[in-house]
Formats: structure tokens, C-alpha cells, sequence
């Protein structure tokens, strides 16, 4: 999947300081990551006829979330880390289709829970706050969902990370 920019609008993306250019290129990403996942999604949900699983389409965002980096990359640009976190998000979200077309090999997961405790971990020590807690509740109800479908594989060590924040902070209390 190629979701690069030309690189002449790349470099003007990423080089404006105020933050604008930097989410413009994540949506491009994410419009791109989109267009292959969203015919993918309507497949899965025949794949018995067509082959294609969930576990195709999380292959496929993996390979997006590589494209991270070059947001992580861009240390002057003070929102960087907020967004490669929502972008890792939102690409993830994509990644599985219909999960009854699973056989449980999905390289997304690991990646993207690698992703968020690495980006999660870089934000509270710059001191960034945002509703970590709101998250770990959303990505234990989603792990439980996954895990009706033998997906065991979803933010693992993002909800250990924040159960270890949100126990912290009620003993700093």
C-alpha cells in the first residue's frame, strides 16, 4: 500500500510549525489507509467467498502504521505526539472488518499497542493531559469484544500501562 505524498507537498506539510500541516498529512494517510480498508471491510463479511479475512485487513494497516514514524519525526512541531496517537488510533479502528473472518494472525495489534504505550509513555513525560482513563475504558470494552472472537491481541500492554497511570494517580491523591 503506498500512502506516501509526493514529496515536494510532504516537505511543505511537515514543515509548517503550527501543527496544521502535520494533521493534514496524518488525514491524507488516513484517507489513504481508508479507501484500501473500506472495500476490504464489505469482503470480509462474505470471506467465504472471497478469501479475504480480517487478519488481510489488519496486514494492511500495519503496514500504514509504519508511516507513523515520519509523524513521531517531526519533534519540532509541538503537536506531533497527540497526533500520531489519534492517528494510530483511528487506523487501528480500521484494521478488523468482520471479526467472525479472523484466524487470530493480525500484525496490527501488536504493532499498535507497541505504537501507544511508546507515544502514551513520550506524552506524560512532556506532560501532556488527556483523558487516559476515558481510553482504558474504551480499550477494555473493546479487548472484551475481541475476545468473544478469539482476539486476544488488543492493547494489552496500553491497558496495563494505564491501569499502572490510573493507580498511580489515585495514590498521588
Amino acid at each position: 500500500m503506498s500512502t506516501e505524498a509526493p514529496a515536494g507537498i510532504k516537505t511543505a506539510m511537515l514543515s509548517r510549525g503550527d501543527g496544521a500541516g502535520l494533521q493534514a498529512y496524518a488525514d491524507s494517510l488516513y484517507a489513504a489507509v481508508s479507501d484500501i480498508c473500506g472495500p476490504m471491510s464489505d469482503k470480509t463479511e462474505r470471506f467465504k467467498k472471497t478469501g479475504v479475512t480480517s487478519d488481510d485487513m489488519s496486514s494492511e494497516v500495519a503496514t500504514a502504521l509504519e508511516d507513523v514514524r515520519t509523524i513521531l519525526d517531526v519533534h519540532d512541531q509541538p503537536r506531533n505526539l497527540e497526533i500520531a496517537y489519534r492517528f494510530v488510533k483511528d487506523v487501528q479502528e480500521m484494521s478488523y472488518g468482520a471479526l467472525e473472518a479472523s484466524y487470530g494472525d493480525r500484525p496490527s495489534d501488536t504493532l499498535s499497542d507497541r505504537l501507544i504505550v511508546e507515544i502514551a509513555e513520550e506524552r506524560r513525560k512532556r506532560g501532556e493531559v488527556w483523558d487516559y482513563a476515558a481510553e482504558l475504558r474504551y480499550e477494555q470494552e473493546t479487548s472484551d469484544h475481541m475476545k468473544e472472537y478469539g482476539i486476544d491481541t488488543w492493547y494489552p500492554k496500553t491497558i496495563a500501562l494505564f491501569k499502572k497511570w490510573q493507580e498511580e494517580d489515585e495514590q498521588a491523591q
